[in-house]
């Protein structure tokens, strides 16, 4: 029975012996050939090494070196220098000095790790940037956006070194100690701290861990100079954990790189800020004042399905006659919303269908994800900013456009049309004598046109015309239930009947708004804005606005 349970005690001593090892660092196969000196061990020597295992920080070099410890009365003393006959302390008695700086820079280090998720997550989430108008600007601001994450993060990063130093590393003095062992901190980067036991000025000895965490061949290297005294440094008055001597030389020698650091990341963290104010005062656009009116809530539930032939007063009639003019530019049909109809059964129409709103609006379902842009947030951004807020943007820039806007009502009158204008160039109008255009004539003659009309908001005629085609198409390919397509194309009919005049005004701002986004005078550019303003004619000439126009102001039926 005595023997049995011996053998039972050494494997027992064996498998917790050769944990400890190998969580310190040392190989499974030197840990396992030390560990098999275990059977040769005597009574006592088993009872010492037991203590030695369970009850202290201290890991065997080899299992021989029992012989520099004695158990006297249940506890463990030295019987070699540097600390003869003085008692090995028990795990439990470490050096523990809490404090609220050290939760303060606890969570400064938490804070500054989350910083770059935290912004991350309003980047992408939270659509930061959306109200920076498009190109090179809303780049830019995001370039300085991110630079300024990662130097706010490698400032909380410094000011907790800084604190650390100042409050735990100041004053520190070195203390004799001996290398106990070392314990596993990450499995995954394999990194140990160091557990020194260190003595006491009143000759009491003290368990102390690293301040910093070690790799494996560098715990070997600290392993190796056991048994002799090294000099570690520690403030005991304020903190509890231990510099090394080569570390505390570092801390207090060159502090170039520490200074760099501080400086540089200082200096990007305030480039970033101006950058970003300087962008956002200049090319911020504000979300266009109808945008709630406008917006809807997506659900697929309650489906309402949209007549093939639907009343005059449904807010679909109304969108079917906003996209006439597509239809008429593209051989469409005038009474599909968007211009051309998609049957349900027509594969070969609805692929065409996605192709378009892939190909020019980056549209592939009906929600966003990792790997697609959703309908619903075009929609919605379109909603909120589209052409119309840049070029709200584009006029409070450029005053000149406003004056420009006067000498084409005093030259065509308040009723003009594009027909009037189409054919004038920027060097007509005095307002542009001073004007540096960059290639972009087309762009401030589209705003002039379009602010002699209908002042600051007058190109959400063209997002609506716009938005129209781009609801009828999601609708006909699923992307956007019946019921959100008619609530869109009530909402917008609100705005539009409240602003315009007229289907045919409303495509003439289509024009301009075309104008607007094309910038460049080109002859490519000019011949398609001509075929905009000859569709208009030739719905003119048939006798399209005639028929169309007496429902404009028609009360629409929201439920049609």
């Amino acid at each position: 029975m005595t023997t049995s349970t011996s053998e039972e005690q050494r494997k027992r001593l064996k498998k917790l012996y050769i944990m400890q090892k190998r969580n310190a660092g040392i190989s499974k196969a030197d840990s396992q050939a030390d560990a098999d000196q275990i059977d040769t061990l005597s009574k006592n020597q088993l009872e010492l090494l037991q203590h030695i295992l369970l009850n202290t920080n201290i890991i065997l070099d080899r299992v021989l070196d029992l012989q520099q410890y004695q158990l006297r009365d249940g506890n463990l003393y030295y019987t070699t220098d540097p600390f003869y006959d003085c008692k090995v302390p028990k795990k439990s008695k470490t050096l523990f000095r809490p404090s609220k700086m050290r939760s303060l820079l606890l969570f400064l280090q938490i804070i500054s790790f989350a910083t770059f998720f935290i912004f991350l997550f309003v980047f992408l989430r939270l659509n930061a940037f959306e109200s920076i108008a498009s190109g090179n600007y809303r780049l830019g601001f995001t370039i300085a956006y991110f630079l300024m994450t990662l130097s706010l993060e490698k400032l909380l990063l410094v000011l907790t070194g800084k604190l650390k130093d100042h409050y735990f590393f100041s004053d520190m003095k070195p203390y004799n100690a001996v290398i106990a062992g070392a314990k596993l901190q990450s499995s995954k980067s394999r990194t140990y701290t160091l557990m020194d036991i260190m003595q006491l000025p009143d000759g009491s000895l003290i368990n102390i861990e690293s301040e910093n965490d070690y790799s494996t061949a560098r715990i070997r290297e600290f392993f190796s100079q056991r048994p002799a005294t090294t000099r570690i440094w520690v403030n005991t008055d304020t903190y509890d954990r231990f510099l090394t001597d080569e570390e505390y030389r570092k801390k207090n020698g060159s502090r170039l790189f520490a200074r760099i650091l501080s400086y540089g990341s200082t200096l990007i963290f305030l480039l970033s800020i101006l950058s970003m104010g300087y962008i956002y005062n200049g090319f911020h656009m504000d979300q266009n004042p109808y945008a709630r009116q406008v917006l809807i809530h997506y659900t697929d539930s309650d489906k309402k399905l949209i007549s093939e032939y639907p009343e005059s007063d449904s807010p679909y009639s109304f969108g079917c006659n906003i996209t006439s003019l597509y239809a008429d530019l593209e051989n469409g049909d005038k009474y599909t919303l968007g211009g051309h109809p998609i049957a349900e059964d027509d594969s070969s129409a609805i692929s065409d269908a996605k192709n378009f709103l892939r190909n020019t609006w980056n549209i592939d379902a009906r929600n966003s994800s990792k790997h697609a842009t959703g309908a619903t947030d075009v929609i919605d951004s379109l909603i909120r900013y589209g052409a119309n807020s840049s070029y709200r943007l584009f006029v409070q820039k450029h005053p000149e456009i406003k004056v420009a806007a006067k000498e084409v009502l005093h030259r065509y009158g308040k009723d003009f049309s594009v027909k009037d204008v189409i054919v004038d160039r920027v060097e007509d109008y005095k307002a542009f004598r001073h004007t540096t255009f960059h290639s972009d004539e087309a762009r401030y003659l589209g705003a002039t046109y379009a602010y002699a009309r209908h002042g600051s908001n007058a190109l959400a005629a063209y997002d609506f015309m716009r938005l129209y085609r781009i609801a009828g198409i999601c609708n006909r390919v699923g992307f956007i239930s019946d019921r959100e397509c008619l609530t869109l194309c009530y909402n917008m009919a609100q705005v539009l009947q409240k602003n315009y005049t007229s289907f045919e005004d409303i495509h003439e701002m289509y024009c301009y708004g075309e104008m607007f986004r094309l910038k460049k005078d080109t002859p490519k550019n000019r011949s398609q804005i001509q075929r905009d303003v000859t569709s208009i004619k030739h719905l003119e000439k048939n006798g399209d606005y005639t028929f169309m126009n007496l429902d404009f102001d028609q009360k629409l039926n929201k439920h049609h």
